[in-house]
């Protein structure tokens, strides 16, 4: 079976091609699966996801997904000796590219002693190109959920194949499609030039982040209490903006503050925006694939701007470029931007870059397995945003997982960044308690 990839698509293994571009989600356990259950299940699944048996093929010029009926899923078993094992695994994971053909393009690493109880760890590492955070999260259920089952002594039936579905372009709403397609282009287009000029033209005397000859990723990881994340809910809602344009204000203002000392700085930076209930037909959450765009944004930072303010200026922003389906365009022309950018590199791709997933929601318990932690993070390469996280909720917390390069800053820089978010993100909190109320609460040390 072949599928030709989508531009979008394109652009993800061009990059892919450059430097490792692969989606590794690391999960935590109190007890984690049987590893003979797990190998199981990563079978059943294969069989039922034709993306977990894909490798992608060059015709020439084109590029197509080939799925091969035989493909087998590297499944390892690794040694855990320490808490914080996983976190040097994940970055070996990170910098690890795939080779296309012939696939898979998914693997696993299971983190555990040899007695296989106790804490554990599971990685699953994807390249970005087959896999979204709504894909993989129904991808984490549906392990689980087979792993509690074959513990149990049940037999699994042979699943039915589901549907491979096109490139995000086929299913396009009309007005995204045809002429009207390429008259919404063309006013995308022009935006993006009158945008990169202005922009040009504020930072003849700025000194932009340098193109390192080579980095590797490394992670940064902390969690804030479910409280205080609860808190921050509750403040966007009065504030009518969402929590993804307060994370987003928070990341900038530490990218500015760093890197131009809080001075007034136009700061380029990605958001990130789930396409699956815009196409038509809708794409179901469990199909994997990558139906996501990545917004390009420019943003005027002053060196007075508070974080609330910033927040709701973001959160117009995004609200505005959604309105246009600026999202829609963003794939349209990713390929192009892509290929660019590789040709002659001037310039980092942003300065920033923050992916906000929203809550995922696990069961607590799947028979005796118990997770108790969910971290994700996507490679970045020397071409890409300087600051990048992933943040999504997950059993009340909030996580943000920070990935950067060693070529960019050192690591108790990178801890130092960390916890400067961290601080803003509970002082705010802090700050929506009524008096009675307003009590100190701790916080986990960025790791």
């Amino acid at each position: 079976m072949k599928r030709q990839l989508g531009k979008f698509e394109t652009a993800q293994v061009m990059t892919g091609e450059a430097a490792p571009f692969n989606l590794v989600i690391a999960l935590r356990f109190i007890k984690g699966p049987d590893f003979e259950a797990l190998r199981a299940a990563l079978g059943y699944l294969q069989q039922r996801h034709p993306m977990l048996r894909a490798g992608v093929k060059r015709d020439g010029k084109e590029l197509s997904f080939v799925i091969a009926d035989d493909a087998v899923v590297c499944l390892r078993s690794s040694p855990r000796s320490a808490d914080d094992d996983w976190k040097r695994l994940v970055e070996d994971e990170l910098n690890t590219p795939f080779e296309l053909m012939p696939g898979p393009l998914f693997r696993v690493r299971y983190v555990a002693n040899t007695q296989s109880e106790g804490p554990c760890e599971l990685l699953l590492t994807a390249h970005h190109a087959i896999i979204d955070g709504v894909s993989a999260a129904c991808l984490l259920h549906e392990i689980l959920g087979l792993c509690e089952s074959l513990s149990a002594g049940q037999q699994l039936e042979t699943p039915n194949s589901l549907d491979l579905f096109g490139a995000a372009e086929q299913m396009f709403p009309a007005r995204h499609r045809g002429w009207r397609g390429v008259l919404t282009q063309a006013a995308f287009l022009a935006r993006q030039m009158h945008d990169g000029f202005r922009f040009w033209r504020e930072i003849r005397h700025i000194d932009e982040p340098e193109i390192k000859p080579q980095g590797q990723c490394h992670i940064v990881v902390f969690q804030l209490p479910a409280k205080l994340t609860t808190r921050l809910n509750r403040a966007c809602r009065k504030q009518r903006i969402t929590l993804n344009s307060l994370l987003c204000a928070v990341h900038l203002l530490m990218a500015r503050d760093h890197a131009f000392n809080a001075g007034t700085v136009p700061l380029r930076h990605f958001v990130f925006a789930d396409l699956r209930p815009y196409l038509e037909p809708s794409i179901p959450a469990e199909n994997l694939g990558a139906y996501f765009a990545m917004l390009h944004l420019v943003s005027q930072v002053k060196s007075d701007t508070g974080t609330w303010a910033l927040a709701r200026s973001l959160n117009a922003q995004i609200h505005e470029a959604s309105t246009r389906g600026d999202k829609f365009n963003s794939v349209l022309m990713s390929k192009a931007m892509m290929k660019s950018i590789l040709a002659k590199p001037r310039l980092r791709m942003g300065h920033a870059a923050l992916a906000f997933l929203g809550p995922v929601k696990l069961s607590e318990t799947y028979g005796d397995i118990r997770p108790n932690a969910l971290h994700a993070f996507v490679s970045n390469m020397i071409l890409g945003p300087v600051y990048t996280a992933n943040v999504r909720i997950f059993m009340g917390q909030l996580y943000w997982d920070m990935i950067y390069l060693d070529s960019d800053m050192d690591e108790n820089t990178a801890l130092q960044l960390a916890n400067s978010i961290q601080q803003t993100l509970t002082g705010l909190a802090q700050k929506i308690e009524t008096p009675e109320a307003n009590t100190s609460q701790g916080h986990s040390k960025p790791q």
